[in-house]
């Protein structure tokens, strides 16, 4: 389930955690939305999935400095690491996570 950021420290500070800034009023959100739905379905055992409402929450926006929407972050270990801009279908997102997973894996590995 993905679960709805209130503030800062509802984001994760271990592994990965895939955040989704995005607005009702917003028809490229709209069309996201069953994108990330879909992805928490497939990867939420590995990846924490977070929404937050970039009109409730405009100070959390601009501190991670998203100025379109939608905005995905990409969290490691609490850390804001990438940014992806725009609407993505579901196959470049799905690649991109199994390549973030296997990264943190084998970071992981050799620690």
């Amino acid at each position: 389930m993905v679960t709805e950021i209130q503030n800062e420290s509802d984001i994760p500070l271990t592994g990965l955690a895939l955040i989704d800034f995005h607005a009702d009023w917003c028809g490229p959100c709209q069309m996201f939305a069953p994108v990330f739905a879909e992805l928490e379905e497939n990867f939420g055992d590995e990846v924490f999935f977070g929404s937050v409402d970039v009109q409730e929450k405009q100070k959390m926006a601009h501190s991670f400095g998203v100025m379109s929407i939608p905005c995905t972050l990409l969290f490691e270990d609490g850390i804001p690491k990438e940014k992806v801009q725009g609407y993505k279908p579901y196959g470049k997102f799905e690649t991109y996570l199994e390549q973030k997973i296997e990264s943190l894996t084998l970071t992981n590995r050799n620690k």
